[in-house]
């Protein structure tokens, strides 16, 4: 597995540690592709003036 590093506070590693946009496994790329592909397929229809990412990470 490619660990992208991730900040650590007291020793515990914080944030995502797995790159998901660099990785080279297949399957994680389809799955990102196709994630970014709705998203950007959504953005585009609903149009929005703005955008706030709030930061809910892969919950």
């Amino acid at each position: 597995m490619k660990v992208a590093g991730g900040q650590a506070e007291d020793g515990i590693v914080i944030g995502n540690t797995y790159d998901k946009y660099g990785t080279r496994n297949l399957i994680a790329r389809r799955m990102v592709a196709g994630f970014d592909g709705a998203l950007s397929g959504l953005v585009a229809k609903v149009g929005p003036a703005t955008i706030h990412e709030v930061g809910c990470g892969e919950g």
